[in-house]
C-alpha cells in the first residue's frame, strides 16, 4: 500500500491542475477539423456538455474506439444513452481526423 504525505498530495493536485489547463488550452486554441460540419457540431454538443472536447488528433483511430465505447457505457450507466447512429457518426469523425501515434 502506498501512503501519500500531504506534501505529495499537494504536488499531485498541482500537477493535475496544470495538465487540465494544458489540455484546455490545447483543445481550445485552434478550431476542430471540419469545425463547421454537422458532425463536428454534434461532437461538441454531445461530448462538450460534460467535459472538455478533445482534439481528434490527440488519439489514434483505435484509441478513439476505446474512448467512445467507454463513454457510451458511462452515459448508459447515467441513463443518458446516445443513439447508436450518433455514436457511430461521432466515432467516424474522430477516427477520420485521428492522430497517427
Amino acid at each position: 500500500m502506498i501512503i501519500f504525505t500531504e506534501h505529495m498530495k499537494t504536488i499531485f493536485r498541482h500537477c493535475l491542475l496544470l495538465l487540465a489547463i494544458a489540455a484546455f488550452v490545447g483543445c481550445a486554441s485552434t478550431p476542430l477539423p471540419e469545425a463547421e460540419s454537422p458532425v463536428a457540431k454534434t461532437y461538441v454538443r454531445a461530448c462538450g456538455s460534460c467535459h472538455v472536447v478533445y482534439r481528434p488528433e490527440m488519439f489514434t483511430a483505435g484509441m478513439w474506439r476505446t474512448v467512445v465505447d467507454r463513454m457510451d457505457r458511462e452515459m448508459t450507466r447515467r441513463q443518458r444513452p446516445m443513439p447508436a447512429a450518433t455514436k457511430q457518426e461521432i466515432l467516424d469523425y474522430l477516427q477520420r481526423n485521428a492522430g497517427t501515434r
